[in-house]
């Protein structure tokens, strides 16, 4: 599983293996404005190939994000730290 925590002031991520060990983990800054769903795409796709590299297939991505969201539909209603409205996330 990859997993991705986006805040105000840092973006954590880890790869978990089976049985739930976390084989990889990284903090760095959340990027200054304009934060833009495309660096969350690259942030995924960097997790994934590193994942790839380790030896670990996930299967399951986890994006955790301030604010409200629209479950049912997968996205960022409102953010407080983050300048997303209504940004589709799990697309």
């Amino acid at each position: 599983m990859l997993a991705i925590d986006v805040g105000g002031t840092l973006v954590r991520t880890a790869v978990v293996a089976g049985g739930g060990v976390t084989t990889d983990r990284l903090a760095t800054a959340t990027p200054d404005e304009p934060w833009r769903i495309d660096r969350l795409v690259q942030i995924a796709t960097d997790l994934h190939d590193a994942a790839l590299a380790g030896g670990v297939h996930p299967e399951h991505l986890v994006v955790a994000v301030p604010g409200q969201v629209d479950e049912y539909h997968g996205a960022v209603q409102f953010s407080s730290t983050l300048p997303w409205h209504d940004v589709a996330v799990a697309d």
